[in-house]
């Protein structure tokens, strides 16, 4: 009797020990499932936190940190897709005799302020920065929201308006132009100055017929001479050559020869001064 008492108590004592095991192991467990879950929910925050201050550092680097502008790595990253766009609707077979639409295009302003140096000489570089900031906004209010505004430089800005028309491309150019030179400046020292810009513009593809014959830098190259006849005609004006008939014409002819091309009226040039 005393046998079975004393096994009784043996087993009830080693059950009773394996309870508390489990006991343990389960508290342990669940403080160990608490402390993962805590954890993760700080690394998910912690990742938050991270994304949100990775996408404010792109958002930056994308911006010019004087005017809020987009700035030329913007455009470097995100005019690829409109390009090809652009060159892929011109590559398209023409049905029924019919040219395919002009919307595809793709024109570049390059907006150079006048006498800018002036500015800062006069009014110092403070002043200069405000008047690049009333600039920048009286480009907003004038441009669509698909336009891709962009501080270029100093004072020159660029704008790539999407799906327009080439043949209405100085109908924008003299909205542009009208927008800065109507603009008031309120500088620093309360004194209210007004400024002109020259602009200079070509499209993209440059030959519809070769869209894809001349890069984008090619035609910021015709748009930057067409911006310097601007400059040499006594700027606040515009001009422009959005499309030509390339054949037998090398790019690098192009590059060296563009003077004497229009010249010859291989390329028609547009420009404020024929109005």
């Amino acid at each position: 009797m005393v046998l079975k008492t004393v096994r009784s108590v043996v087993i009830a004592k080693a059950q009773y020990s394996q309870y508390i095991k489990r006991e343990l192991a389960e508290r342990q467990s669940r403080e160990l499932e608490k402390k993962v879950a805590e954890r993760t929910h700080e690394l998910h925050d912690k990742n938050k936190e991270l994304q949100a201050a990775y996408k404010a550092m792109e958002e930056q680097s994308l911006s010019d940190q004087l005017t809020g502008l987009k700035n030329r790595h913007f455009l470097y990253k995100t005019i690829p897709v409109e390009l090809a766009s652009a060159a892929r609707h011109y590559s398209r077979p023409i049905e029924k005799g019919q040219r395919t639409t002009p919307s595809a295009d793709l024109i570049f302003y390059i907006i150079d302020l006048d006498y800018f140096k002036n500015i800062n000489d006069e009014y110092g570089h403070n002043n200069g920065d405000v008047v690049l900031k009333r600039v920048a906004k009286a480009l907003e209010g004038c441009c669509r929201t698909s336009d891709i505004i962009v501080r270029w430089g100093g004072e020159e800005f660029l704008i790539v308006s999407r799906l327009s028309p080439r043949g209405n491309a100085h109908e924008a150019a003299e909205r542009i132009r009208q927008a800065v030179a109507e603009t008031h400046i309120a500088l620093n020292n309360g004194k209210i100055i007004q400024c002109t810009c020259s602009i200079g513009f070509s499209s993209f593809p440059f030959d519809i017929n070769n869209p894809t014959i001349l890069s984008m830098e090619q035609t910021l190259h015709i748009a930057d001479h067409c911006l310097y006849i601007v400059k040499a005609s006594g700027r606040n004006g515009w001009a422009g050559i959005v499309d030509g008939d390339i054949t037998n014409i090398s790019p690098q002819q192009l590059n060296n020869n563009l003077p004497e091309l229009i010249e010859q009226q291989r390329f028609t040039l547009r420009t404020s001064q024929q109005k």
